[in-house]
Formats: C-alpha cells, sequence, structure tokens
C-alpha cells in the first residue's frame, strides 16, 4: 500500500494570543492519498484557506506535524519548501497570475527556469503542456490575447510543466463562466486519469462534484473528510453553504 501524498498530524494554526486569538487550524488530522482527486469546501472561516497554504507550503503550522512525500516539511526552512513548491507541487489560482508581457509558451517556461532546466527542454515542455490543455495554437499569444479560460489553460500547463506530484487549486473556476468552468474540469479530470493527484478549494457544489471526495471544513477542523460528491446537497444545510 502507498504512503499518504498529504497527511496532517494535530495540525495547529493559531494566529494571535490572548483575547485576539484565533484558531484557524485545530488539531486537523487528515490524510490524501496518490492518485486522489479532492475538493475541501466549508463556510467562510472555516480554515479551508488556511488549510490549502499548509499543504502547499506556503504557511507555517503552529503546531503539529505536515508530512508531504514521506517528508516532515513543518520545519523546513524557507529553501526547502521552495524546492518544493517549485518541484511537486503545481498551483492554480482564481486570478492567473500570468505576466503580462510574456507569451503563453513563456510563461510556462517561468518554473523550468528556476529549476534549471535547460533552454531547450523548457521549449519543447512549455509545448507539450499547452497542447495538453488545448492551446497548441496559442504559443505565441500574450495574456491580453486570450480569454479568461485561454488565461487559465495557461496557468494549469504552467502548474503541470514540471511534472508535479500535487495539482493544488485555490477557486480555480471563481472567475469563469459555466461553459469554460467545464473546459476546465474537464482537463483536470484527464490530468487526474493520468496519474496527477488533485486538491482544490472551491466554494462551488458543481465544481466540487467533479471530484472523488470532498472535505469539509467549519470552525477549523474537519466537519466531514469522506463526504460523497453524490450526498453534497443533503449536507450542505442553509446554516453551512459557503
Amino acid at each position: 500500500m502507498p504512503n499518504p501524498l498529504i497527511e496532517f498530524r494535530q495540525l495547529q494554526k493559531v494566529y494571535g494570543s490572548g483575547n485576539t486569538e484565533v484558531r484557524a487550524l485545530w488539531n486537523v488530522d487528515l490524510t490524501i492519498w496518490p492518485g486522489e482527486y479532492c475538493a475541501i469546501m466549508g463556510p467562510s472561516g472555516s480554515g479551508k484557506s488556511t488549510a490549502m497554504n499548509m499543504i502547499g507550503c506556503l504557511d507555517r503550522p503552529t503546531g503539529g506535524d505536515y508530512y508531504f512525500d514521506n517528508q516532515n516539511v513543518a520545519s523546513l526552512d524557507d529553501a526547502a519548501l521552495a524546492h518544493i513548491r517549485n518541484q511537486k507541487i503545481g498551483f492554480v489560482f482564481q486570478q492567473f497570475h500570468l505576466l503580462p508581457q510574456l507569451t503563453a509558451r513563456e510563461n510556462v517556461e517561468l518554473p523550468m527556469v528556476y529549476a534549471g532546466v535547460s533552454r531547450v527542454e523548457r521549449h519543447q515542455r512549455a509545448i507539450a503542456a499547452l497542447q495538453q490543455v488545448g492551446l497548441g495554437d496559442r504559443l505565441n499569444n500574450r495574456p491580453n490575447q486570450l480569454s479568461g479560460g485561454q488565461q487559465q489553460r495557461v496557468a494549469i500547463a504552467r502548474a503541470i510543466v514540471n511534472r508535479p506530484l500535487l495539482l493544488l487549486a485555490d477557486e480555480p473556476t471563481g472567475a469563469l463562466d459555466t461553459h469554460t468552468t467545464e473546459d476546465v474540469l474537464t482537463i483536470f479530470a484527464e490530468l487526474h486519469r493520468r496519474g496527477i493527484t488533485i486538491v482544490l478549494v472551491t466554494h462551488e457544489p458543481d465544481v466540487a462534484r467533479a471530484s472523488q471526495r470532498i472535505i469539509w471544513f467549519k470552525d477549523g477542523e474537519v466537519l466531514n473528510d469522506h463526504l460523497c460528491p453524490a450526498d453534497l446537497g443533503s449536507f450542505v444545510t442553509p446554516s453551512l453553504r459557503p
């Protein structure tokens, strides 16, 4: 049996102290296995965004342990965390964060520059990644020459070009219309079929239903970590809606 890709053990994240203390995450246990496709949901202030920051090695816990790919990353230094983010995690955000002066291909090449990949290989892999998301004919377009959906596809290509273990998506369809959302979810489904682990944070039930299981946060704790997408409608009561 494989080891977990992501494992929280009594993980805590506390901001402030005394009367101003906020327990963003409190004694959270969570396991995500290689090859899973999970959605993280919960109402505003539930801890889902903090959990995403922890998973992505963008923040450090106050207490407990976080194991990523068999390594306890909770106490690693900034350089080691940056290496993990570059080599093992691909990020997709609601806002595409493309550099406007660069072409689609050049934007996709950026993570490989930091990884020390040769120029020739960068070029080849960027083209292949853009072709994988259906943008093989938009290699030389700059972001202002692309639709919102096309820009998000460039961002997905950039996220996968270093062949990460994990694709971590934060509200990846929040700025897209319904049709374009479906296109992005189709790409995620294909990436998952090819073996990549996907964790997405969303407040949209229809987006969460595209995953295999839903992890529901409330008040800094995991309320349900194996919610079936088909049962989401009955679980999300009006008081819990994001």
